[in-house]
């Protein structure tokens, strides 16, 4: 986005997105789901195969079937 709340033009959002363009699907994601939806918006204008996980990582750490890495 750009200073205003805007998403920035195509020719830069392709620049920033270039190394997904080999992707089969993309999921987007976050930690709430703000950034998620943004990003999602963002890849579907450029045409790229994208499906927004609306829940993000605050949804999936809710369901204790799923799993979560910590780290080491």
């Amino acid at each position: 986005m750009d200073g205003e709340c805007r998403l920035k033009n195509k020719e830069l959002l392709a620049e920033i997105y270039k190394p997904l363009e080999v992707a089969d699907q993309i999921i987007s994601y976050c930690g709430s789901g703000i950034a998620g939806a943004r990003n999602f918006v963002a890849l579907m204008e450029l045409g790229m195969p994208v499906k927004l996980y609306a829940g993000s990582l605050s949804d999936w750490i809710s369901y204790d079937e799923n799993d979560v890495e910590t780290g080491e």
